[in-house]
Protein backbone atom coordinates (compact mmCIF):
# COMPACT_ATOMS: atom_id res chain seq x y z
CA UNK A 1 0.00 0.00 0.00
CA UNK A 2 1.22 3.17 -0.84
CA UNK A 3 1.73 5.81 2.29
CA UNK A 4 2.39 9.25 2.71
CA UNK A 5 4.91 9.95 5.51
CA UNK A 6 5.24 13.25 7.45
CA UNK A 7 8.66 13.09 8.88
CA UNK A 8 10.14 15.11 11.82
CA UNK A 9 12.50 18.05 12.16
CA UNK A 10 15.98 17.82 10.91
CA UNK A 11 15.04 14.58 8.76
CA UNK A 12 15.16 14.77 5.06
CA UNK A 13 12.40 14.45 2.68
CA UNK A 14 12.92 11.48 0.73
CA UNK A 15 11.17 11.79 -2.99
CA UNK A 16 10.09 9.68 -5.16
CA UNK A 17 7.66 6.43 -4.24
CA UNK A 18 7.75 4.80 -1.30
CA UNK A 19 6.45 1.01 -0.05
CA UNK A 20 5.90 0.02 3.93
CA UNK A 21 6.88 -3.24 4.47
CA UNK A 22 6.58 -3.68 8.22
CA UNK A 23 3.97 -2.31 10.95
CA UNK A 24 5.30 0.92 13.05
CA UNK A 25 7.85 -0.21 15.92
CA UNK A 26 9.02 2.33 18.90
CA UNK A 27 11.95 4.40 18.62
CA UNK A 28 14.04 3.88 22.00
CA UNK A 29 15.62 7.87 21.39
CA UNK A 30 12.09 9.32 21.12
CA UNK A 31 8.75 8.23 22.52
CA UNK A 32 6.59 10.30 20.27
CA UNK A 33 7.99 8.69 16.88
CA UNK A 34 8.09 5.73 15.13
CA UNK A 35 10.49 3.85 12.81
CA UNK A 36 8.71 2.72 9.51
CA UNK A 37 10.92 0.74 7.27
CA UNK A 38 10.42 1.89 3.70
CA UNK A 39 11.11 0.51 0.27
CA UNK A 40 12.90 2.22 -2.37
CA UNK A 41 13.89 1.37 -5.89
CA UNK A 42 13.99 -1.45 -4.04
CA UNK A 43 16.57 -0.15 -1.31
CA UNK A 44 15.46 -0.53 2.14
CA UNK A 45 15.57 2.92 4.16
CA UNK A 46 14.64 3.57 7.80
CA UNK A 47 12.85 7.47 8.36
CA UNK A 48 10.57 8.42 11.27
CA UNK A 49 7.03 8.99 10.57
CA UNK A 50 6.09 12.17 13.32
CA UNK A 51 3.16 10.87 15.30
CA UNK A 52 3.12 14.17 17.24
CA UNK A 53 6.21 16.55 17.72
CA UNK A 54 7.73 17.26 20.99
CA UNK A 55 6.66 20.66 20.48
CA UNK A 56 3.04 19.90 20.37
CA UNK A 57 2.74 18.20 23.79
CA UNK A 58 5.79 19.71 26.10
CA UNK A 59 3.97 22.32 28.64
CA UNK A 60 0.22 21.43 27.88
CA UNK A 61 -0.97 20.70 31.29
CA UNK A 62 -1.96 16.83 32.68
CA UNK A 63 -4.82 16.44 30.79
CA UNK A 64 -6.75 13.58 32.86
CA UNK A 65 -7.26 12.91 36.80
CA UNK A 66 -7.44 9.52 38.10
CA UNK A 67 -9.70 9.08 41.09
CA UNK A 68 -10.50 5.85 43.19
CA UNK A 69 -14.61 6.11 44.71
CA UNK A 70 -13.84 7.30 48.51
CA UNK A 71 -17.63 7.02 49.78
CA UNK A 72 -20.57 6.50 48.42
CA UNK A 73 -20.83 8.50 45.07
CA UNK A 74 -17.96 10.66 45.52
CA UNK A 75 -14.85 10.19 43.70
CA UNK A 76 -12.84 12.53 45.66
CA UNK A 77 -8.65 10.46 46.42
CA UNK A 78 -6.53 11.52 43.59
CA UNK A 79 -4.00 9.07 42.65
CA UNK A 80 -2.48 10.77 39.23
CA UNK A 81 0.52 11.74 40.44
CA UNK A 82 1.33 8.24 40.55
CA UNK A 83 0.17 6.76 37.12
CA UNK A 84 2.68 5.85 35.10
CA UNK A 85 0.26 4.60 31.93
CA UNK A 86 -3.37 4.66 31.14
CA UNK A 87 -5.03 2.66 28.50
CA UNK A 88 -9.02 2.68 28.55
CA UNK A 89 -11.90 1.67 26.01
CA UNK A 90 -15.36 1.44 25.96
CA UNK A 91 -18.18 0.52 23.07
CA UNK A 92 -17.24 -1.28 19.79
CA UNK A 93 -13.74 -2.14 19.17
CA UNK A 94 -14.60 -2.83 15.88
CA UNK A 95 -17.05 -0.70 13.83
CA UNK A 96 -18.50 -4.11 12.50
CA UNK A 97 -19.13 -5.33 15.84
CA UNK A 98 -22.77 -5.67 16.72
CA UNK A 99 -22.26 -6.04 20.69
CA UNK A 100 -19.98 -3.55 22.37
CA UNK A 101 -16.75 -4.93 23.74
CA UNK A 102 -16.10 -5.23 27.43
CA UNK A 103 -15.34 -1.70 28.97
CA UNK A 104 -11.81 -2.09 29.88
CA UNK A 105 -9.13 -0.08 31.41
CA UNK A 106 -5.15 -0.33 32.75
CA UNK A 107 -3.60 1.85 35.09
CA UNK A 108 0.42 0.99 35.76
CA UNK A 109 1.13 2.68 38.99
CA UNK A 110 4.04 4.05 40.81
CA UNK A 111 4.33 1.12 43.77
CA UNK A 112 7.45 2.07 45.27
CA UNK A 113 6.09 3.15 48.40
CA UNK A 114 3.73 -0.41 48.21
CA UNK A 115 0.31 1.94 48.53
CA UNK A 116 -0.85 -0.36 45.78
CA UNK A 117 -0.45 -3.10 46.86
CA UNK A 118 -3.43 -4.72 48.07
CA UNK A 119 -2.25 -6.44 51.03
CA UNK A 120 0.09 -3.84 52.69
CA UNK A 121 -2.55 -3.50 55.63
CA UNK A 122 0.28 0.25 56.18
CA UNK A 123 -0.78 1.49 52.71
CA UNK A 124 -3.41 4.64 52.94
CA UNK A 125 -5.31 3.09 50.15
CA UNK A 126 -5.98 -0.39 51.93
CA UNK A 127 -9.18 -2.25 51.67
CA UNK A 128 -9.98 0.51 48.32
CA UNK A 129 -8.42 -1.36 45.92
CA UNK A 130 -10.01 -4.26 44.46
CA UNK A 131 -13.54 -4.28 44.14
CA UNK A 132 -13.51 -0.52 44.49
CA UNK A 133 -15.27 1.93 41.77
CA UNK A 134 -11.98 3.95 39.75
CA UNK A 135 -12.90 7.13 36.90
CA UNK A 136 -10.92 8.73 34.39
CA UNK A 137 -11.68 12.59 34.26
CA UNK A 138 -10.66 14.82 31.40
CA UNK A 139 -9.41 18.41 31.50
CA UNK A 140 -11.06 18.19 35.02
CA UNK A 141 -14.73 18.62 34.27
CA UNK A 142 -15.45 15.57 31.78
CA UNK A 143 -15.66 11.70 33.15
CA UNK A 144 -14.42 9.47 30.49
CA UNK A 145 -14.13 6.43 31.78
CA UNK A 146 -15.82 4.95 35.04
CA UNK A 147 -15.64 0.72 35.82
CA UNK A 148 -14.29 -1.39 38.93
CA UNK A 149 -11.11 -2.57 39.51
CA UNK A 150 -11.18 -6.28 39.00
CA UNK A 151 -7.64 -6.97 40.28
CA UNK A 152 -3.88 -5.81 40.59
CA UNK A 153 -1.12 -6.80 39.39
CA UNK A 154 2.12 -6.02 41.51
CA UNK A 155 5.50 -6.33 40.14
CA UNK A 156 7.47 -8.57 42.81
CA UNK A 157 11.08 -7.26 41.34
CA UNK A 158 12.52 -4.19 41.23
CA UNK A 159 10.41 -3.02 39.06
CA UNK A 160 8.16 -1.04 41.60
CA UNK A 161 4.95 -1.02 39.58
CA UNK A 162 1.42 -1.80 40.14
CA UNK A 163 -1.30 -2.62 37.04
CA UNK A 164 -4.69 -1.65 38.36
CA UNK A 165 -7.17 -4.09 35.82
CA UNK A 166 -10.23 -2.87 35.42
CA UNK A 167 -13.73 -3.49 33.96
CA UNK A 168 -17.07 -1.60 33.76
CA UNK A 169 -19.30 -4.60 34.08
CA UNK A 170 -20.11 -6.06 31.05
CA UNK A 171 -17.94 -9.14 32.15
CA UNK A 172 -20.15 -9.73 35.23
CA UNK A 173 -23.16 -10.15 32.65
CA UNK A 174 -21.27 -13.12 31.24
CA UNK A 175 -21.23 -14.76 34.42
CA UNK A 176 -24.77 -14.39 35.34
CA UNK A 177 -27.65 -16.63 35.01
CA UNK A 178 -30.33 -14.39 33.82
CA UNK A 179 -33.09 -17.02 35.12
CA UNK A 180 -36.17 -15.61 33.23
CA UNK A 181 -39.12 -17.46 32.21
CA UNK A 182 -40.77 -17.30 28.63
CA UNK A 183 -41.93 -14.19 27.68
CA UNK A 184 -44.56 -13.15 25.30
CA UNK A 185 -45.32 -10.17 23.48
CA UNK A 186 -42.69 -7.83 25.05
CA UNK A 187 -40.39 -5.33 23.42
CA UNK A 188 -36.61 -5.81 23.78
CA UNK A 189 -35.80 -3.53 26.18
CA UNK A 190 -38.35 -4.46 28.54
CA UNK A 191 -36.42 -8.12 28.84
CA UNK A 192 -33.23 -6.90 28.80
CA UNK A 193 -34.34 -4.59 31.90
CA UNK A 194 -35.54 -7.49 33.56
CA UNK A 195 -32.00 -9.19 33.00
CA UNK A 196 -30.14 -6.31 34.81
CA UNK A 197 -31.88 -6.47 37.78
CA UNK A 198 -30.49 -10.01 38.68
CA UNK A 199 -27.29 -8.45 39.69
CA UNK A 200 -25.34 -5.34 39.99
CA UNK A 201 -23.14 -4.41 37.18
CA UNK A 202 -23.24 -0.82 36.63
CA UNK A 203 -20.78 1.47 38.51
CA UNK A 204 -23.39 4.04 38.68
CA UNK A 205 -24.66 1.83 40.86
CA UNK A 206 -24.03 3.21 44.86
CA UNK A 207 -25.58 1.68 48.64
CA UNK A 208 -27.70 -0.16 46.84
CA UNK A 209 -29.65 -2.23 49.56
CA UNK A 210 -29.50 -6.24 49.91
CA UNK A 211 -31.48 -8.07 52.54
CA UNK A 212 -29.15 -9.75 55.27
CA UNK A 213 -26.40 -8.31 53.55
CA UNK A 214 -26.31 -4.21 52.66
CA UNK A 215 -26.87 -1.90 55.39
CA UNK A 216 -30.05 -0.27 57.02
CA UNK A 217 -32.46 1.06 54.20
CA UNK A 218 -32.69 4.35 54.04
CA UNK A 219 -29.89 5.23 56.12
CA UNK A 220 -27.05 4.13 54.73
CA UNK A 221 -28.21 2.22 51.67
CA UNK A 222 -30.77 2.38 49.30
CA UNK A 223 -33.68 0.20 46.90
CA UNK A 224 -32.36 -0.60 43.70
CA UNK A 225 -33.41 2.09 40.93
CA UNK A 226 -33.78 0.92 37.70
CA UNK A 227 -33.00 4.30 35.92
CA UNK A 228 -29.31 4.31 38.33
CA UNK A 229 -28.04 1.31 36.12
CA UNK A 230 -29.98 1.31 32.52
CA UNK A 231 -31.20 3.83 30.31
CA UNK A 232 -33.27 2.84 27.23
CA UNK A 233 -36.41 3.62 24.95
CA UNK A 234 -38.84 1.29 23.45
CA UNK A 235 -37.75 -1.26 20.94
CA UNK A 236 -39.27 -0.86 17.93
CA UNK A 237 -40.55 -4.99 17.41
CA UNK A 238 -42.65 -6.87 19.73
CA UNK A 239 -41.60 -10.22 19.71
CA UNK A 240 -44.16 -12.58 20.39
CA UNK A 241 -41.69 -15.41 21.76
CA UNK A 242 -38.78 -14.51 23.49
CA UNK A 243 -36.83 -17.07 25.84
CA UNK A 244 -38.34 -20.67 24.82
CA UNK A 245 -34.59 -21.71 23.96
CA UNK A 246 -33.43 -20.25 27.10
CA UNK A 247 -31.92 -22.33 30.19
CA UNK A 248 -30.77 -21.98 33.42
CA UNK A 249 -26.98 -21.16 31.94
CA UNK A 250 -28.49 -18.64 29.72
CA UNK A 251 -26.26 -15.60 30.94
CA UNK A 252 -27.78 -12.06 30.83
CA UNK A 253 -25.17 -11.14 28.40
CA UNK A 254 -26.49 -13.98 26.22
CA UNK A 255 -29.86 -12.91 26.64
CA UNK A 256 -29.26 -8.84 25.76
CA UNK A 257 -27.13 -10.19 22.95
CA UNK A 258 -30.27 -12.09 21.62
CA UNK A 259 -33.11 -9.15 21.56
CA UNK A 260 -29.89 -6.24 20.13
CA UNK A 261 -29.77 -8.62 17.50
CA UNK A 262 -33.37 -9.07 16.65
CA UNK A 263 -34.46 -5.90 17.41
CA UNK A 264 -31.03 -4.80 15.43
CA UNK A 265 -30.90 -2.26 18.13
CA UNK A 266 -27.68 -0.26 19.88
CA UNK A 267 -26.84 -1.73 22.99
CA UNK A 268 -23.83 0.15 24.84
CA UNK A 269 -22.08 1.47 28.47
CA UNK A 270 -21.61 5.11 28.78
CA UNK A 271 -18.18 6.65 29.90
CA UNK A 272 -19.57 6.41 33.14
CA UNK A 273 -20.96 2.84 33.08
CA UNK A 274 -24.24 2.96 33.02
CA UNK A 275 -26.14 0.22 30.11
CA UNK A 276 -27.83 2.28 27.32
CA UNK A 277 -30.37 0.96 24.80
CA UNK A 278 -31.89 2.39 21.89
CA UNK A 279 -33.76 0.87 19.03
CA UNK A 280 -33.34 0.60 15.33
CA UNK A 281 -33.75 3.78 14.44
CA UNK A 282 -31.59 5.35 16.34
CA UNK A 283 -28.79 6.02 13.87
CA UNK A 284 -31.65 7.32 11.55
CA UNK A 285 -33.49 9.95 13.91
CA UNK A 286 -29.79 11.74 14.60
CA UNK A 287 -29.32 14.14 11.47
CA UNK A 288 -27.09 16.53 12.89
CA UNK A 289 -23.25 16.32 13.44
CA UNK A 290 -21.92 17.44 16.27
CA UNK A 291 -18.57 18.38 14.70
CA UNK A 292 -16.41 18.46 11.67
CA UNK A 293 -13.05 16.70 11.09
CA UNK A 294 -10.49 17.11 8.72
CA UNK A 295 -8.54 14.14 8.67
CA UNK A 296 -5.14 15.80 7.31
CA UNK A 297 -4.74 18.64 9.81
CA UNK A 298 -7.58 17.41 12.87
CA UNK A 299 -6.21 14.13 13.61
CA UNK A 300 -2.57 11.91 13.13
CA UNK A 301 -4.18 9.26 11.78
CA UNK A 302 -7.62 7.67 9.92
CA UNK A 303 -8.26 4.20 8.75
CA UNK A 304 -9.93 4.22 5.47
CA UNK A 305 -11.36 1.49 2.85
CA UNK A 306 -13.24 1.11 -0.45
CA UNK A 307 -15.90 -1.67 -0.57
CA UNK A 308 -14.80 -3.80 2.09
CA UNK A 309 -18.40 -4.38 3.45
CA UNK A 310 -20.72 -4.83 0.75
CA UNK A 311 -23.05 -7.04 1.04
CA UNK A 312 -24.80 -8.28 -2.07
CA UNK A 313 -26.66 -11.52 -1.10
CA UNK A 314 -28.42 -11.42 2.30
CA UNK A 315 -30.05 -14.30 4.22
CA UNK A 316 -31.98 -13.36 7.13
CA UNK A 317 -33.54 -17.08 9.05
CA UNK A 318 -36.39 -16.97 11.76
CA UNK A 319 -38.26 -19.18 13.68
CA UNK A 320 -41.99 -19.61 13.42
CA UNK A 321 -43.41 -20.78 16.99
CA UNK A 322 -46.67 -22.06 18.09
CA UNK A 323 -48.05 -22.68 21.21
CA UNK A 324 -49.13 -26.31 22.04
CA UNK A 325 -52.79 -26.66 23.48
CA UNK A 326 -52.77 -29.51 25.40
CA UNK A 327 -49.97 -30.06 28.70
CA UNK A 328 -47.94 -32.94 28.14
CA UNK A 329 -44.78 -34.04 30.37
CA UNK A 330 -42.20 -32.19 30.18
CA UNK A 331 -39.80 -33.55 32.83
CA UNK A 332 -39.76 -36.49 34.95
CA UNK A 333 -37.82 -38.70 37.60
CA UNK A 334 -36.10 -41.35 36.22
CA UNK A 335 -35.25 -42.70 39.68
CA UNK A 336 -36.42 -41.20 42.83
CA UNK A 337 -35.27 -37.94 44.38
CA UNK A 338 -33.35 -38.44 48.56
CA UNK A 339 -34.13 -35.18 50.19
CA UNK A 340 -33.11 -35.02 53.93
CA UNK A 341 -35.07 -34.72 57.03
CA UNK A 342 -36.66 -31.06 57.13
CA UNK A 343 -34.87 -29.99 54.34
CA UNK A 344 -35.30 -27.88 51.67
CA UNK A 345 -33.34 -28.77 48.07
CA UNK A 346 -33.34 -27.44 44.36
CA UNK A 347 -33.03 -29.16 41.59
CA UNK A 348 -32.44 -28.16 37.60
CA UNK A 349 -34.82 -30.42 35.25
CA UNK A 350 -34.29 -29.68 31.53
CA UNK A 351 -37.36 -30.11 29.99
CA UNK A 352 -38.15 -32.34 26.69
CA UNK A 353 -40.78 -33.18 24.63
CA UNK A 354 -42.27 -36.27 24.06
CA UNK A 355 -39.14 -37.14 21.80
CA UNK A 356 -36.92 -36.27 23.78
CA UNK A 357 -35.73 -33.23 22.55
CA UNK A 358 -35.45 -29.68 24.21
CA UNK A 359 -38.50 -27.56 24.50
CA UNK A 360 -39.75 -24.48 25.89
CA UNK A 361 -42.42 -24.07 28.32
CA UNK A 362 -44.71 -21.47 28.90
CA UNK A 363 -46.94 -22.73 31.77
CA UNK A 364 -46.66 -26.17 34.07
CA UNK A 365 -49.37 -27.80 36.10
CA UNK A 366 -49.30 -27.62 39.91
CA UNK A 367 -48.27 -31.19 40.90
CA UNK A 368 -51.18 -32.95 42.91
CA UNK A 369 -49.78 -34.90 45.64
CA UNK A 370 -50.73 -38.75 44.98
CA UNK A 371 -50.91 -38.05 40.73
CA UNK A 372 -48.20 -35.90 40.06
CA UNK A 373 -45.38 -37.07 42.98
CA UNK A 374 -45.57 -39.42 45.76
CA UNK A 375 -42.76 -39.51 48.59
CA UNK A 376 -41.88 -42.44 50.54
CA UNK A 377 -39.66 -42.93 53.86
CA UNK A 378 -36.78 -45.62 54.05
CA UNK A 379 -39.34 -48.15 54.91
CA UNK A 380 -41.60 -47.25 52.38
CA UNK A 381 -44.34 -45.44 54.52
CA UNK A 382 -46.31 -42.51 52.42
CA UNK A 383 -44.99 -39.40 53.93
CA UNK A 384 -46.46 -37.40 50.89
CA UNK A 385 -48.15 -35.32 52.71
CA UNK A 386 -45.09 -33.74 54.38
CA UNK A 387 -43.81 -32.79 50.96
CA UNK A 388 -44.09 -29.70 49.13
CA UNK A 389 -43.37 -28.82 45.50
CA UNK A 390 -42.24 -25.31 44.31
CA UNK A 391 -41.66 -24.49 40.63
CA UNK A 392 -39.67 -21.76 38.77
CA UNK A 393 -39.65 -22.33 35.05
CA UNK A 394 -36.87 -20.60 33.17
CA UNK A 395 -37.65 -21.32 28.88
CA UNK A 396 -35.91 -25.07 28.72
CA UNK A 397 -35.07 -25.51 32.08
CA UNK A 398 -37.51 -25.38 35.68
CA UNK A 399 -36.24 -24.98 38.81
CA UNK A 400 -37.48 -27.23 41.43
CA UNK A 401 -37.65 -27.18 44.85
CA UNK A 402 -38.64 -29.87 46.72
CA UNK A 403 -39.28 -28.92 50.81
CA UNK A 404 -39.60 -32.17 53.19
CA UNK A 405 -41.47 -31.24 56.61
CA UNK A 406 -40.45 -34.63 58.00
CA UNK A 407 -38.18 -35.58 60.23
CA UNK A 408 -37.44 -38.23 57.82
CA UNK A 409 -35.70 -38.41 54.57
CA UNK A 410 -38.36 -38.58 51.11
CA UNK A 411 -37.68 -40.85 48.46
CA UNK A 412 -39.48 -38.66 45.82
CA UNK A 413 -40.93 -39.09 42.55
CA UNK A 414 -42.61 -36.48 39.99
CA UNK A 415 -43.88 -36.31 36.70
CA UNK A 416 -44.47 -32.28 35.54
CA UNK A 417 -47.05 -31.42 33.00
CA UNK A 418 -46.18 -28.06 31.29
CA UNK A 419 -47.70 -26.07 28.29
CA UNK A 420 -45.08 -26.04 25.16
CA UNK A 421 -43.77 -23.66 22.69
CA UNK A 422 -43.28 -25.49 19.49
CA UNK A 423 -40.20 -24.03 17.43
CA UNK A 424 -40.16 -24.79 13.58
CA UNK A 425 -37.46 -25.00 11.26
CA UNK A 426 -35.63 -21.88 10.38
CA UNK A 427 -37.45 -20.11 7.67
CA UNK A 428 -34.75 -18.37 5.91
CA UNK A 429 -35.46 -15.55 4.10
CA UNK A 430 -32.47 -14.61 1.15
CA UNK A 431 -32.87 -11.19 -1.26
CA UNK A 432 -29.98 -10.16 -3.51
CA UNK A 433 -28.93 -7.60 -6.26
CA UNK A 434 -28.19 -9.11 -9.42
CA UNK A 435 -25.95 -6.58 -11.03
CA UNK A 436 -23.79 -6.41 -7.66
CA UNK A 437 -23.06 -10.10 -7.69
CA UNK A 438 -22.08 -10.15 -11.52
CA UNK A 439 -20.03 -7.27 -10.83
CA UNK A 440 -18.06 -8.06 -7.63
CA UNK A 441 -19.00 -11.37 -6.87
CA UNK A 442 -21.72 -12.70 -4.40
CA UNK A 443 -20.61 -11.16 -0.89
CA UNK A 444 -22.93 -13.06 1.85
CA UNK A 445 -23.94 -11.74 5.06
CA UNK A 446 -25.89 -13.91 7.45
CA UNK A 447 -28.12 -13.26 9.94
CA UNK A 448 -29.83 -15.01 12.40
CA UNK A 449 -32.59 -13.26 14.66
CA UNK A 450 -34.26 -15.86 17.07
CA UNK A 451 -36.79 -13.59 18.51
CA UNK A 452 -38.19 -12.95 15.47
CA UNK A 453 -41.02 -14.79 14.19
CA UNK A 454 -43.27 -12.66 11.87
CA UNK A 455 -42.14 -13.36 8.65
CA UNK A 456 -42.83 -10.05 6.91
CA UNK A 457 -40.22 -8.01 9.45
CA UNK A 458 -37.69 -10.63 8.78
CA UNK A 459 -38.31 -9.63 4.94
CA UNK A 460 -38.35 -6.04 6.11
CA UNK A 461 -35.02 -6.35 7.37
CA UNK A 462 -33.84 -8.22 4.51
CA UNK A 463 -34.33 -5.86 1.94
CA UNK A 464 -33.14 -2.62 3.97
CA UNK A 465 -29.99 -3.93 4.68
CA UNK A 466 -29.27 -5.28 1.04
CA UNK A 467 -29.93 -1.29 0.18
CA UNK A 468 -27.56 -0.01 2.04
CA UNK A 469 -25.02 -2.84 1.26
CA UNK A 470 -25.23 -4.18 -1.98
CA UNK A 471 -22.90 -1.53 -3.69
CA UNK A 472 -19.19 -0.99 -2.60
CA UNK A 473 -18.63 2.22 -0.76
CA UNK A 474 -16.39 4.26 0.88
CA UNK A 475 -15.46 4.24 4.75
CA UNK A 476 -13.31 5.22 7.57
CA UNK A 477 -13.26 2.69 9.87
CA UNK A 478 -11.40 4.93 12.66
CA UNK A 479 -9.63 8.26 12.79
CA UNK A 480 -7.25 9.13 15.90
CA UNK A 481 -6.61 12.84 17.91
CA UNK A 482 -3.86 13.70 20.25
CA UNK A 483 -3.96 16.57 22.94
CA UNK A 484 -1.68 18.69 21.05
CA UNK A 485 -4.02 21.90 22.46
CA UNK A 486 -7.57 23.19 23.87
CA UNK A 487 -9.40 22.15 20.62
CA UNK A 488 -8.40 18.53 20.70
CA UNK A 489 -9.43 17.85 24.05
CA UNK A 490 -13.09 19.70 23.29
CA UNK A 491 -13.13 17.01 20.34
CA UNK A 492 -12.16 14.22 22.43
CA UNK A 493 -14.84 15.46 25.64
CA UNK A 494 -17.72 15.68 22.58
CA UNK A 495 -16.81 11.97 20.39
CA UNK A 496 -18.53 9.60 22.52
CA UNK A 497 -20.63 6.67 21.51
CA UNK A 498 -23.10 7.97 19.29
CA UNK A 499 -21.83 11.33 18.22
CA UNK A 500 -22.61 12.05 15.11
CA UNK A 501 -19.52 13.49 12.75
CA UNK A 502 -19.10 15.15 9.72
CA UNK A 503 -15.59 13.88 8.19
CA UNK A 504 -13.88 15.15 5.10
CA UNK A 505 -10.61 13.29 3.56
CA UNK A 506 -9.23 14.27 0.61
CA UNK A 507 -6.46 11.79 0.10
CA UNK A 508 -9.44 9.48 -0.81
CA UNK A 509 -11.90 12.52 -1.62
CA UNK A 510 -14.57 11.35 1.31
CA UNK A 511 -16.95 13.62 2.81
CA UNK A 512 -19.02 11.85 4.66
CA UNK A 513 -21.44 11.56 8.16
CA UNK A 514 -20.36 8.72 10.39
CA UNK A 515 -21.37 8.28 14.15
CA UNK A 516 -18.50 7.24 16.34
CA UNK A 517 -18.91 3.63 18.16
CA UNK A 518 -16.11 2.92 20.39
CA UNK A 519 -13.69 5.01 22.19
CA UNK A 520 -9.57 4.00 22.94
CA UNK A 521 -7.30 5.70 24.80
CA UNK A 522 -3.82 5.43 25.88
CA UNK A 523 -1.89 7.73 27.65
CA UNK A 524 2.09 8.18 28.76
CA UNK A 525 3.96 11.20 29.75
CA UNK A 526 6.06 11.56 26.67
CA UNK A 527 3.36 10.83 24.48
CA UNK A 528 0.18 12.53 25.64
CA UNK A 529 -3.13 11.54 25.36
CA UNK A 530 -4.25 9.56 22.03
CA UNK A 531 -8.07 9.04 21.41
CA UNK A 532 -9.00 6.45 18.81
CA UNK A 533 -12.67 6.40 17.43
CA UNK A 534 -13.87 3.28 15.52
CA UNK A 535 -16.82 4.77 12.98
CA UNK A 536 -20.36 3.66 11.86
CA UNK A 537 -21.48 5.22 8.76
CA UNK A 538 -24.83 7.72 8.52
CA UNK A 539 -27.49 6.25 6.43
CA UNK A 540 -26.68 6.65 2.60
CA UNK A 541 -30.00 7.97 2.16
CA UNK A 542 -32.96 9.73 4.15
CA UNK A 543 -35.45 7.41 5.68
CA UNK A 544 -38.90 9.13 5.61
CA UNK A 545 -40.41 10.62 8.96
CA UNK A 546 -44.50 11.30 9.21
CA UNK A 547 -44.83 14.86 8.90
CA UNK A 548 -41.01 15.70 8.20
CA UNK A 549 -40.22 14.14 4.45
CA UNK A 550 -42.22 12.94 1.30
CA UNK A 551 -41.96 9.23 0.78
CA UNK A 552 -40.54 8.42 -2.28
CA UNK A 553 -39.41 11.50 -3.60
CA UNK A 554 -36.73 12.80 -1.07
CA UNK A 555 -37.06 9.88 1.12
CA UNK A 556 -37.46 6.00 1.14
CA UNK A 557 -39.33 3.86 3.71
CA UNK A 558 -36.56 2.07 6.04
CA UNK A 559 -36.76 -0.47 8.39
Amino acid sequence: MWIMIGVGRGVPRPSGKWFAEGSGIPDPDSPITRTILLKHNPVPTEINETVCSYDEIKGLPMPITLYLNTTGSTFTTNITAYLLQADWQLGREHPDAFMPTDGKARFVMNNADQRFSPEDDSSPLFGMLQGNRIRVVLDGTTIMWQGWIEAVEVDVDSGKRAVLICDQGMGRLRHMPAGLPVQLNQRANTIIDMALTRLIAAPTLFDNWSLGIKGLLGVDSYLYNPGDQFNDEDGRSVFPYVGDTWDSSTAVYDVIRELVQSEHGVFWQDRQGRFQFRNRHYWTLQDTAAMTIAVDTDTVSAEYDYGRTIANVVRVAAYPRQIEENFAVIWQTIEPLRIGGNTAQTVTARLHDEGGLPVGALDYGVPIPHVDFTATDDNGEDITASVGVAIALEGQAARITFTNSSAKAANITLQLHGQTISRNDAVVFEVSNPQSVVDYGPRRADFDLPALSQLGEVEDFARWYLYENGQPQGQLRAFTFINRDATALTRMQLATFGTRIEINASQPDHNRDYFVVGEQYHWTPQEGLRGTYPLRPANIVDYWELGESQLNEDTRLGY
